[in-house]
């Protein structure tokens, strides 16, 4: 069964660190990645794997595979609590939200005419905008009942609550070109 053909039971994904940790701590949740404030999960392991070999960036991740440096990080196998219909599909527009934002701030009607052009990640994107922080815009979708949102085999969930480690495995990745 395809992640997305899930429409009304929680769902099971990976969480790829290099950090070694128990449970999602809210101050260490990702507050710059292009979908918002939030823990980042994928469906595809090798995704996961990517992340907990090189972490966020990649950046000095990729210096240290260079240099030849063995590299080592965690898969996490997460029970997300959230069902699809709490998640925003952020490739696509739900009217619906536009409607929560428009009677929350009337105000933004200006910003949101013509909406049809835009999709979720616009409208998230607007909201935390409106609150100057992409927190405070997580924390206002979950009030909505909005748990997170996905796109293209990514999710991120608003808020770590919702999340359960059901598992987790130390990974290490040797450079395949011995130094000279």
């Amino acid at each position: 069964m395809r992640i997305v053909d899930l429409l009304t039971e929680s769902f099971t994904a990976y969480h790829g660190s290099p950090h070694n940790f128990k449970k999602f701590a809210s101050h260490r949740t990702n507050s710059t990645s292009i979908h918002g404030w939030g823990v980042y999960l994928t469906t595809n392991l090798r995704i996961a794997t990517l992340y907990a070999k090189r972490g966020k960036s990649f950046s000095m991740g990729e210096v240290m595979f260079l240099l030849g440096f063995d590299q080592s990080g965690w898969i996490y196998h997460i029970e997300v609590d959230a069902e699809m219909s709490q998640l925003m599909n952020m490739e696509t527009l739900d009217r619906n939200i536009v409607d929560l934002i428009l009677t929350k701030w009337p105000e933004m009607a200006n910003a949101l005419d013509g909406a049809d052009r835009f999709n979720n990640q616009y409208l998230y994107d607007a909201v935390a905008t409106k609150l100057k922080s992409t927190y405070k815009a997580s924390q206002w979708f979950v009030s909505q009942g909005i748990l997170g949102g996905y796109h293209t085999g990514i999710y991120v969930i608003y808020s770590p609550a919702h999340l359960k480690i059901t598992g987790r495995e130390k990974i290490k990745y040797t450079h395949p070109i011995p130094p000279a």
